[in-house]
């Protein structure tokens, strides 16, 4: 009994642990200054599409809408017959000045099917720098300037940007929003740049 004890202290420990390290992670992250630059090099953003929901117009719209001065829109698809193709070609034609594509990836490239259709839409990309995000990511205007602005240090080589989830109709969708948010997006800043080692 007294073992069971010490492991049930030891678990509730480790637990308020866990949550006393969040709110530190929180509470630097909401402290650190926004990044800015002016430093916008054109970008290429290569989004891998399956299917549509009824969020995909907007989740594709957002991405037309972008405060940057030069960035292309890769979209690929594997089958030409997917419901997203008219979305796409819609807002393509009522955003013309946007550089943006429809790149059709027929072939299976290993096993993963994200990875593949992104080997056969780098080919089609513009710039040299490449941003990779999925179909379902709607952002904000000033998405390009805050994920690029970190690359301004030339230490920094990569840069990953978690999202956070909006929770659907069910408890299943709120349950995994909530997972979601509370392991990742609290802990880690959204923003994080991966620093090349010489």
């Amino acid at each position: 009994m007294f073992i069971a004890s010490i492991v049930c202290a030891s678990l509730a420990l480790c637990g308020a642990g866990y949550y006393a390290a969040c709110l530190i992670a929180s509470l630097r992250f909401a402290g650190e200054p926004k990044l800015e630059t002016k430093h916008s090099p054109p970008v290429t953003i290569l989004k891998p599409v399956k299917g549509a929901d009824a969020e995909s117009e907007a989740c594709f719209r957002s991405h037309f809408g972008l405060d940057y001065p030069a960035y292309q829109l890769l979209f690929g698809l594997a089958d030409k017959a997917d419901p997203a193709v008219p979305i796409i070609e819609k807002l393509r034609s009522e955003f013309p000045k946007i550089d943006s594509q429809l790149v059709f990836c027929p072939q299976q490239l290993g096993a993963n099917r994200k990875v593949s259709s992104l080997a056969q839409m780098l080919p089609s990309a513009h710039h040299e720098l490449l941003l990779v995000n999925d179909s379902d990511i709607r952002v904000e205007q000033d998405y390009l300037r805050r994920v690029i602005a970190p690359l301004t240090d030339s230490s920094i080589g990569m840069v990953t940007c978690l999202y956070r989830g909006i929770a659907g109709a069910t408890l299943g969708s709120r349950l995994e929003t909530w997972n979601r948010c509370a392991w990742l997006n609290h802990t880690i800043s959204p923003v994080i740049g991966c620093r090349a080692t010489a």
